[in-house]
């Protein structure tokens, strides 16, 4: 097991002090699993960009409307490649490059042939989306919760948006033991404003596609299952930590994108938080 953690060099190829941007795109590992993805790394690091921004850069609505494949492969790859040095530093795993772009291609196929999976036909659903940016001085964020039956595992997927329709972060988590989509649905908001807290917000509005968690927040009537009545008082406990809270529904086919992030964070059974405020809030 790799044991020298004081040593600032890269971990997997020891060319260069390690960071994100070289875990990304320099390492040798890297490089030949986007080789092998077909992904052209070097027009990131031509530019000098951050790995935050590059991240960012994949949920704009252009992009995403343009190519699904892409999106989903620079997600799961990027998740892999971290993975893969977390497993050399903490298991001594001997990485082979081959293996992880196939265990990329094995998660990226389970994303674009799934009958039912959300993704499909995103090129035509964007076009024809409904979200609205919301007001000036107002942040917006999408979320959406994936469950699975057989396993009782869950993800959440955060989306966060200004006025200019700019994302300003995103954020994935990964937990098991749910007691069903309602209550990961109710865990995704919760989680948002635990999100928003923590960042200092103050003027926020909440889409979901879970009516009836939506409406049980807006209202006094309880329309959920009962064993989540206590994640609604919380909620509705930490809606009073802002100066402006709204919750609005909107349309599975509107939420596409966030719906990406929690699943992805469920299968791959790890979660992830990037956030960039550079764009004007």
């Amino acid at each position: 097991m790799y044991d020298n953690l004081q040593d600032p060099s890269c971990v997997i190829c020891g060319r260069s002090e390690e960071s994100m941007e070289n875990l990304m795109f320099d390492c040798t590992h890297a490089k030949k699993v986007w080789r092998g993805l077909n992904i052209n790394i070097e027009s990131s690091i031509n530019v000098s960009i951050l790995v935050s921004e590059w991240m960012i850069s994949w949920f704009s609505s252009t992009q995403f409307e343009e190519d699904e494949k892409r999106f989903l492969t620079l997600l799961i790859g990027a998740w892999v490649i971290w993975k893969d040095r977390c497993k050399l530093v903490f298991q001594g795993v001997t990485l082979n490059s081959i293996t992880s772009v196939h265990k990329i291609h094995y998660h990226l196929s389970s994303h674009m042939h799934v009958g039912n999976n959300p993704l499909n036909n995103a090129m035509n659903d964007a076009k024809i989306s409904r979200w609205k940016p919301p007001l000036e001085g107002v942040i917006k964020i999408n979320i959406d919760a994936s469950y699975d039956h057989n396993t009782n595992e869950f993800g959440t997927g955060l989306v966060m948006r200004n006025h200019a329709g700019n994302c300003l972060g995103i954020k994935g988590t990964y937990g098991n033991g749910a007691l069903g989509a309602e209550s990961g649905e109710c865990m995704a908001v919760r989680e948002s404003l635990l999100w928003y807290r923590s960042l200092q917000l103050t003027n926020i509005q909440i889409e979901a596609d879970a009516n009836l968690v939506i409406q049980s927040i807006n209202s006094q009537s309880l329309l959920i299952q009962w064993e989540n009545k206590n994640f609604i008082k919380e909620i509705k406990h930490l809606i009073s930590s802002f100066t402006s809270c709204t919750f609005a529904y909107i349309s599975r086919d509107d939420n596409k994108v966030t719906n990406a992030i929690a699943r992805s964070s469920r299968e791959i059974g790890q979660g992830c938080e990037i956030y960039d405020f550079s764009c004007h809030m």
